[in-house]
């Protein structure tokens, strides 16, 4: 199996996209106010605002054991 991507949901979007900034090294592409991707050459780390959740019926919940969603 490939990992495709991980998308992290998260109520404190501009901190958490500074923080994979950081700690990676690469810059977050902002494709909307509420959504940025990091792309690395094996996957992409997607990182949503809560309000996003609703795109995948909710799968994922901030501040729980159920932030992430990943695409294989």
């Amino acid at each position: 199996m490939n990992l495709v991507s991980v998308r992290i949901i998260t109520d404190n979007l501009d901190s958490m996209i500074e923080f994979y900034e950081r700690i990676t090294g690469v810059s977050a592409e902002r494709l909307a106010p509420v959504f940025a991707e990091l792309r690395y050459p094996s996957c992409t780390l997607a990182i949503g605002h809560t309000s996003t959740a609703a795109l995948f019926n909710n799968a994922a919940r901030p501040a729980h054991n159920q932030t992430a969603i990943s695409n294989g």
